[in-house]
């Protein structure tokens, strides 16, 4: 009866530990404590296989530094031993000190040693006998059909690990090994989780940064924007304080900015509606002037002065002057065109002339007249 108590609180015991925590070591150590409290031994142990196939001591109470120092190399496929073999469950279930589960304990070690051939050859490197462990304990921590790891536990003094003992440490084993695969897997979760949200952070901060920069540059294009506006809203204004028509076109004779001048002139009823259109068409003409003079400046990249008839009246007479531009590189890239209604300044040319003409032989007519009036002067 007092046997079936110690069972069912020891059972008790590993069952509230494997279900209270979410962290392998605190829970561990727990384990450690009870499998310690629950046996009686001074040192207890458990293994937990890595991915490399080492079996280390993921926690240990009791065993000294330079002892966990030569049994915390062992890799299940490199390594033979007797920790080794049990955790390839490659034992023989019939010899004494082997249980049906694989686990393997013995409570006179330096005497079954020494009596027993075959468990010296087991125990090769034979660390616990060296460092003076008389009682010794083996239990396989399993999940189905699949070995995570082992409880080693020791004691310095014999006949510490009965075999109800070892039976309760069996069940045992069985619960660490679902409590080791479920902390594993909320541990990859978490490590998961935590990935994805360094992830997000950095995707965060890259996002953020992008809408800096771009809040930036949308700043500067905007100040840009307006300086380029102030700038031509400033030439604007500079050129429709000229009274001559000033019409500025591109290579292709597209209309890119004319001054209120020009817009009087043709009379258009405003400047936007001729940006863009060929000079031409602006002009009211239903194709390219002939023998137009403007587009062969434009070309040879020089000044040029020329008259020809009105375009909208020919009985005007417009004086077309030519200002090509260069644009970077040194590339012609449009020009200035300055029209001027010269028209009067011809007519009053030719009245001038004519009064001069009507001077001139008012006063050969005067010599004419006196020197007939007067033959001998």
């Amino acid at each position: 009866r007092k046997l079936v108590e110690i069972k069912r609180q020891a059972s008790h015991d590993f069952l509230a530990i494997a279900h209270r925590h979410t962290d392998m070591q605190p829970m561990l150590k727990d384990f450690i404590a009870a499998t310690k409290k629950m046996t009686g031994c001074k040192a207890a142990a458990i293994r937990v296989m890595d991915q490399q196939g080492h079996i280390p001591y993921s926690y240990q109470d009791g065993f000294e530094a330079e002892f966990c120092e030569i049994e915390d190399k062992l890799s299940v496929d490199l390594d033979e031993g007797l920790c080794v073999k049990v955790f390839r469950n490659e034992i023989d279930s019939t010899m004494p000190y082997f249980t049906e589960h694989g686990s393997f304990f013995v409570n006179d070690l330096l005497t079954d040693a020494s009596g027993h051939k075959d468990i010296s050859e087991l125990c090769i490197h034979n660390t616990c006998n060296r460092f003076g462990f008389r009682s010794l304990t083996l239990v396989p921590i399993r999940l189905g059909k699949q070995t995570l790891g082992l409880i080693h536990a020791a004691d310095r003094r014999e006949n510490t690990f009965s075999p109800d003992k070892v039976e309760i440490l069996e069940a045992a084993a069985m619960q660490l090994g679902a409590t080791i695969t479920r902390l594993r897997a909320e541990e990859a979760l978490k490590s998961a989780y935590q990935v994805l949200e360094d992830r997000v952070l950095e995707r965060t901060a890259e996002l953020s940064k992008a809408n800096e920069n771009l809040t930036a540059e949308i700043d500067v294009r905007r100040r840009a924007e307006v300086r380029l506006r102030d700038s031509r809203n400033m030439l604007q204004t500079l050129i429709d304080g000229i009274t001559d028509a000033l019409i500025l076109v591109d290579r292709d004779m597209r209309v890119r900015m004319i001054n209120s001048g020009a817009a009087q002139f043709y009379g258009f009823q405003s400047h936007k509606e001729v940006i863009g259109q060929k000079c031409f068409n602006a002009a009211g003409t239903m194709g390219s002037c002939r023998d137009c003079e403007i587009p062969q400046a434009v070309k040879r990249g020089q000044p040029h002065t020329f008259e020809r008839p009105g375009l909208t009246d020919e009985k005007k007479l417009e004086q077309v002057s030519v200002y090509p531009i260069k644009e970077k590189h040194n590339e012609i890239g449009g020009a200035i065109v300055r029209i001027s209604d010269i028209t009067e300044e011809r007519r009053f040319e030719r009245q001038l002339i004519q009064s001069e003409k009507m001077a001139s032989l008012g006063i050969l007519v005067s010599s004419i007249a006196h020197e007939i009036n007067n033959p001998n002067s």
